[in-house]
């Protein structure tokens, strides 16, 4: 891990930013090589990978939302999912940091993805009963309504975004210190734990995201 906080370039750059770019940049390679080589016969192994990855969300995601509203909701639930856990991974190698270990980075992520929640409402139930779902029980008594409902989705972005922080800058920070005391076979340990935390993290923000579609959308009224 690197101990500066900043790069300068004639204005300061915070490291997480540059992890945070290199991460999207990683992940754009990936698709973007995965995508070239993609076949319907037999698959490389790159390909198996993504396909891998799809299934396991798919199966959290369509007993929730449906078979409809699955290819709109999926991607940017994988998107999110795929982002994070790169982002938590990258903290563990070498002279390198984790952008999410960086509370601005999950909290732009966190009100990123309750933004994302609101543009599925609007446009899956249309702007009118969108706005319902935020004024229920009593419409009429929006007034009251619309600032609890902004409240209800502050803290939801504040849930997402310091948990995720906590738990990787934790994580991070004992290895760092563990690792330069005890630097044998502990060290490994903490890499292997490290790497389920990262996926962990991932899950459970993803997780997170998807039941607040689910809520906000109304799909649990209607099964």
């Amino acid at each position: 891990m690197i101990a500066a906080e900043s790069i300068k370039f004639g204005l300061p750059v915070n490291l997480h930013i540059i992890f945070s770019l290199a991460v999207t940049a990683v992940i754009f390679l990936i698709a973007y090589f995965t995508s070239r080589k993609a076949t319907s016969g037999v698959p490389p192994r790159a390909q198996n990978l993504g396909e891998a990855i799809v299934e396991f969300l798919a199966d959290y995601v369509e007993p929730e939302v449906g078979k409809e509203l699955t290819p709109t909701i999926l991607p940017w639930l994988g998107a999110l999912f795929i982002y994070i856990l790169l982002a938590n991974w990258l903290g563990l190698l070498p002279f390198s940091r984790s952008p999410t270990s960086d509370i601005s980075t999950t909290l732009g992520l966190a009100v990123t993805a309750v933004i994302g929640v609101v543009v599925f409402n609007i446009k899956v139930n249309g702007p009118k009963r969108a706005t319902k779902q935020y004024l229920k029980p009593v419409v009429w008594l929006f007034i009251l309504l619309i600032p609890l409902a902004i409240i209800d989705n502050v803290a939801r972005m504040l849930s997402l975004g310091l948990r995720l922080f906590g738990n990787i800058a934790a994580e991070h920070l004992v290895f760092e210190k563990l690792s330069n005391h005890v630097p044998y076979f502990l060290p490994m340990i903490l890499l292997l734990l490290g790497l389920l935390v990262g996926l962990i993290q991932a899950i459970v923000f993803t997780i997170l995201n998807l039941f607040y579609i689910v809520e906000d959308l109304g799909l649990q009224e209607e099964e």
